[in-house]
């Protein structure tokens, strides 16, 4: 696929992020207005504007403004998938959406296996993006041997310290509850707006077949008049 050479400050706008700017300097330079970008690709034309002006968090979900930016690039002959990538580089996505949005999602990795003597057992935790050790443990005999303590008073101090597993599995069924009803909701959205946009679509469909009605009921109108100033035989 070729791609339309646009002017050397369009290409340094890409490389600052500003996906809006590269998408309406190049629609100037083919000397396209809004409103046909709007009328070819079936897109909301205060989506388009929201677009170009950066005013992302006037856009619908990630998913479907990256069907936009695609549309609109094929439009205009620009390179889909790089201005895509910049897109989720510029809401901080990268080249993923999280599609829970959840303020704070946490996972915790416990190796489950025995320790081998002089083995340490990290306990990884993962907090907004970021990975930290929470605790590294030892296994019970070397601790046991550098500090005198028996193994056997060790696991009972930890069985008394450890929680109860039914206040785990109760936070974990609370967790993937909220996890279900986030993914409901957020289903919900997605369906209003793909819905708004079928009937965006329809509407556009239904105004051409009445202006193509409307020229068959001129010619008809315009024959029938051809035909009555005929003589009858």
């Amino acid at each position: 696929m070729s791609y339309v050479q646009v002017p050397e400050k369009t290409q340094s706008l890409t490389g600052s992020g500003d996906i809006g700017a590269v998408l309406k300097q190049a629609r100037l330079h083919k000397g396209i207005s809004l409103e046909e970008v709007s009328r070819q690709t079936f897109i909301k034309l205060h989506y388009l504007y929201a677009l170009e002006e950066g005013q992302l968090e006037q856009l619908p979900a990630p998913v479907y403004t990256s069907g936009y930016i695609r549309q609109y690039a094929r439009l205009l002959n620009l390179d889909e998938a790089a201005l895509i990538r910049q897109y989720h580089t510029q809401i901080g996505t990268g080249l993923s959406y999280n599609r829970t949005n959840s303020p704070e999602v946490a996972t915790v990795l416990v190796d489950q296996a025995t320790p081998r003597p002089g083995q340490f057992v990290p306990v990884l935790s993962q907090r907004n993006g970021s990975v930290c050790v929470d605790e590294i443990s030892m296994p019970l005999q070397e601790i046991s041997t550098k500090t005198g303590v028996s193994s056997l008073a060790m696991n009972q101090n930890a069985a008394l310290s450890s929680p109860s597993p039914v206040v785990t599995a109760a936070s974990s069924d609370k967790r993937v509850v909220e996890t279900i009803e986030g993914a409901r909701k957020e289903a919900l959205v997605m369906r209003h707006q793909t819905e708004q946009y079928a009937d965006t679509v329809l509407k556009h469909v239904e105004d051409e077949i009445e202006k193509t009605l409307g020229v068959i009921r001129n010619g008809r109108n315009y024959l029938k008049m051809r035909l009555e100033s005929y003589p009858k035989h």
